[in-house]
């Protein structure tokens, strides 16, 4: 009897990870965060727009992506608070601007870029 209570338990439990993985890869994918205090919070992005390609793309001084084409280009996923934003390319000086994300809202930045 012990032993087939163990399993039941097991099952259980096993049934309860699986449960608890699946609401957090959905909360996850619409874009809710644990914050270091063990808050849930929604988290924003940053559009970028009016990019004619070959841009070098940093937030917070970490390179996200080099442009290959123009148009405009979003990073999901950013806590909300103050992000800087620095569009880079060759033969132009450099533009960069702090940005204030906010929860499950999209903060967009025009850059322009002087040879």
């Amino acid at each position: 009897m012990t032993n087939g209570l163990g399993k039941t338990y097991l099952i259980v439990l096993v049934a309860v990870i699986i449960t608890a993985s699946i609401v957090a890869l959905i909360a996850y994918s619409r874009g809710l965060r644990l914050s270091p205090d063990f808050h849930v919070r929604a988290a924003g992005s940053i559009q970028i727009v009016n990019l004619k390609g070959g841009e070098n793309i940093f937030i917070d001084n970490s390179k996200v992506t080099t442009t290959y084409r123009s148009g405009s280009f979003e990073k999901k996923n950013y806590s909300q608070g103050e992000h800087t934003v620095l569009v880079a390319r060759e033969g132009f000086w450099p533009w960069a601007k702090t940005v204030t994300v906010l929860a499950a809202h999209q903060a967009v930045v025009s850059p322009f870029l002087i040879a």
